[in-house]
């Protein structure tokens, strides 16, 4: 059926509120008091404390101790990995799980007294009974299967994840650390546990725990094989009469360089000496000895001067070769004294002869010598200069491992000292109220919210409902005008007209 549209002012706004005046006070008054009932009686007031912690740049960070390389040079400044870091230790379970067994925040202390007076003592009995129903449910959750048991621990350890709020703040080193409870006396002194804690547990982390003891076996080892390398090393040296290759070869060298030399003398002289020998024993035979063919002599020698007094006894020779009579006796003289100064020469030349062969062979036993032990030293410079280094490489080695142990023995007393690079830069306190919105406003809006529910029940209402209730719109659905108005109940249905009564008075107007 055809339905006109009719012209809304705002005196049909106000009639249709009038006329929903019932409906919209109930859901008024509905909404506002599920809401007043849950905020007053059901939400559980949630406190919460706040702390801060500023990290620095420590030896936490520093490449550990164990790691046998050499370490980069760490640029101090601001680190977010070592930031996120923290964060994270700090929501660990293990550290929750460590604040809850040594506050024994798994055992149930003994309930709290009721309150005296008449508003708040309800307002306790109220919410224990909403508790009960809240452990019921809870339970039969559980036996349906949708739920698991927890333990006492397990129940505190989520409690207090679900309530750990921990972030960084922006551009800086500084975490701050929020902890959210029902029980507000209790907050402060479980986060200010939470973070002493910390600083303990985070150290444990980062510390080598048997740094000292590995080092320490590892620095003994070291020494020890340094002893065994030194002693193979000296027992080597003392065998071959090293002291150090390097110079020994050169010294070696220039020596046989020098017997060398003083050899290739030797020889120069004994060939000379060998040579004169022979001129000497070749002039013995003949009738006139050729004194230029000898050599020379220094004037001062002992052949020099046995040779200028041949040269006198050859003259004297000749002198008297030259007188008219010549004197036998005087000749036969000269001629036997020359012949024992030449054999005195020819035996002296004999002997030095003898002495330059000695000599020669002396020179050259020498430098054979030297030879001999330059290339013994030669044959043993490759075995002591590996000697040389694994001695080198195993006080290298043992420097290194000394050093390392000196660094955990340090990173060990700071550990039992607690000396790390977290501070504490705002401890938790105590909270003046309960976080989140406050129950005034929270109630300013369930009155808001119950006013619009009680708007929309109205326009839904209407909406559906497709009554007569004035003559205008009996008027405007049946085109004509209304004869009369017939009341046909009282109270909610008091003067309302139906549509087919309202069709039948116009229908007979017209006729």
């Amino acid at each position: 059926m055809y339905q006109p549209s009719l012209p809304t002012s705002l005196r049909d706004l106000v009639a249709v509120l009038f006329r929903r005046k019932a409906g919209m006070s109930i859901v008024f008054l509905v909404t506002v008091g599920v809401a007043a009932f849950y905020v007053i009686f059901m939400r559980d007031d949630v406190y919460e404390a706040s702390a801060k912690v500023l990290v620095k740049i420590g030896h936490e960070q520093a490449i550990p101790s164990t790691v046998r390389a050499e370490r980069p040079m760490m640029i101090i400044g601001q680190r977010y990995q070592d930031v996120n870091s923290e964060v994270e230790i700090l929501m660990s379970n293990d550290l929750l799980g460590r604040v809850v067994d040594k506050l024994g925040l798994d055992k149930p202390g003994p309930p709290p007294p009721p309150p005296q007076a008449l508003f708040p003592r309800i307002r306790h009995e109220i919410k224990q009974v909403v508790r009960s129903v809240k452990e019921w449910k809870n339970e039969m959750l559980i036996r349906l299967g949708f739920r698991l048991r927890l333990t006492p621990r397990e129940e505190a350890v989520a409690m207090l994840q679900k309530g750990l709020l921990v972030v960084s703040v922006r551009d800086s080193n500084v975490i701050a650390v929020k902890l959210y409870l029902p029980a507000r006396e209790f907050v402060s002194p479980i986060l200010n546990e939470l973070i002493d804690m910390y600083r303990d547990f985070r150290l444990g982390m980062f510390l080598d725990k048997q740094a000292v003891t590995f080092f320490e076996t590892e620095t003994q080892t070291a020494a020890d094989t340094l002893a065994a390398a030194e002693r193979e090393l000296h027992e080597f040296e003392a065998q071959g009469d090293i002291q150090s290759v390097s110079d020994q070869i050169k010294t070696l060298l220039q020596q046989a360089a020098d017997a060398r030399t003083e050899q290739e003398r030797a020889r120069i002289t004994l060939q000379t000496s060998e040579a004169r020998l022979t001129r000497f024993n070749a002039d013995a035979a003949a009738a006139e000895p050729n004194f230029a063919g000898w050599g020379e002599f220094p004037a001062d020698s002992f052949v020099g001067k046995l040779l200028l007094k041949l040269v006198e006894l050859e003259q004297q020779r000749r002198m008297l070769n030259l007188t008219p009579v010549a004197d036998s006796a005087l000749i036969t003289a000269n001629r036997e004294q020359f012949q024992d100064l030449f054999d005195v020469i020819v035996s002296h030349l004999r002997v030095a002869l003898e002495e330059q062969r000695r000599t020669f062979e002396t020179r050259s036993a020498v430098l054979l010598d030297l030879e001999g032990r330059l290339t013994a030293l030669h044959a043993r410079e490759m075995p002591w200069r590996m000697l040389r280094r694994a001695v080198q490489v195993a006080e290298t080695t043992y420097l290194s491992l000394q050093k390392r142990l000196e660094e955990a023995r340090a990173t060990s007393a700071m550990e039992e000292r607690k000396l790390g690079n977290v501070e504490i830069v705002e401890h938790g306190m105590a909270p003046l109220g309960s976080a989140g919105i406050r129950k005034l406003t929270l109630l300013g809006i369930a009155l808001a919210a119950g006013f619009v529910a009680a708007l929309a029940w109205a326009s839904l209402a209407e909406f559906f409902d497709h009554r007569v209730y004035d003559p205008q719109t009996a008027e405007a659905h049946v085109g004509a005008p209304v004869v009369a108005v017939v009341p046909v109940g009282r109270g909610r249905r008091g003067r309302m007209l139906s549509r087919e009564q309202t069709v039948l008075a116009g229908a007979r107007r017209r006729r």
